[in-house]
């Protein structure tokens, strides 16, 4: 039976070979290599391999790969030393919520037990992810969470953007209020949110528990922190921009499931990186901004040589 590594290697000869052909007698090396469009064949079985790559579900645990131009697999992706683990739905470990105090406006039964006491349950008022009705529906999150997961091998990429440092980066034109897929991770309780910056740029907040009964007039929902330090979605690399092209959106997919999905806000040419705004709380003190965009809040450089 083939593993994860094994595909990896299929792929490292066929990008090989691609790079053979192409780059025969013209001594230009590899970075020449990557402006060739690969065959319509080649590009069906490269995607295809990928797909096999991280939605095979016989693998036990599936690792992140960071890819070049043309989306060939370079190498696994490590965070402190360790490879990071696909999630494809939110995960949760009851041993983190045992002695945790009930947060006000949780209308839930304390402590859960479960992913579903905390995302299992929706909002009427959320337009469903997968048929776009804010009307009861009857759809599928199983089903719903296959099909984006293969859509976003097809639509994203990872690849470097520094040394050690990565990015998400369209393979396609993304078109405007497009839903790429969702952002997962451990369920985890806010009072548990890591401190450092380095470790909380990798947590998203979503409501959790029941929605407020319509016999409390007032009043917010309790939320928990998608954690995706160690295991989450391809979305776990969305780097910062203070103009960027794309946002966390709250939902629901049927009528019992909560999700959060990373959803374009302008269209994203092919090639271009998907970002995020991580909110005015992020950068502040010492902790400077690069985005180098013209509508950075706290950039790290001085404003006469930020680019657009």
């Amino acid at each position: 039976m083939a593993d994860q590594h094994g595909i990896f290697l299929r792929l490292c000869h066929i990008r090989d070979t691609e790079e053979q052909v192409h780059g025969k007698g013209k001594g230009k090396g590899k970075a020449a290599v990557q402006d060739v469009r690969l065959s319509a064949g080649v590009q069906k079985l490269r995607d295809s391999l990928l797909g096999q790559m991280y939605l095979d579900q016989r693998f036990e645990t599936v690792h992140f790969y960071h890819q070049d131009a043309r989306s060939f697999p370079i190498g696994k992706v490590l965070f402190q030393g360790q490879p990071i683990a696909l999630a494809k739905k939110n995960t949760f470990d009851a041993a983190h919520w045992q002695k945790q105090k009930k947060p006000g406006w949780y209308f839930g039964t304390w402590p859960p037990t479960c992913a579903e006491d905390i995302v299992g349950f929706v909002d009427d008022k959320h337009v469903c992810f997968s048929c776009k009705q804010q009307e009861v529906c009857e759809c599928d999150y199983e089903l719903w969470m296959d099909g984006m997961q293969l859509e976003m091998v097809k639509t994203v990429r990872l690849s470097e953007v520094g040394p050690g440092e990565y990015g998400c980066f369209a393979r396609r034109d993304i078109d405007w209020y497009e839903n790429l897929g969702e952002y997962t991770g451990e369920l985890r309780p806010l009072k548990q949110g890591r401190k450092s910056l380095a470790d909380t740029q990798y947590s998203a907040h979503i409501m959790m528990g029941p929605p407020r009964p319509k016999s409390v007039k007032s009043g917010g929902q309790a939320k928990c922190n998608v954690d995706a330090t160690h295991r989450g979605s391809l979305f776990r690399w969305l780097n910062h921009s203070c103009n960027a092209n794309a946002r966390l959106s709250w939902g629901r997919v049927g009528m019992n499931r909560r999700v959060l999905v990373v959803e374009a806000m302008q269209p994203i040419l092919e090639g271009m990186e998907i970002t995020l705004d991580y909110g005015q709380e992020w950068f502040k003190g010492k902790h400077k901004c690069w985005c180098k965009s013209v509508f950075c809040k706290n950039p790290a450089q001085p404003r006469t040589t930020v680019q657009a």
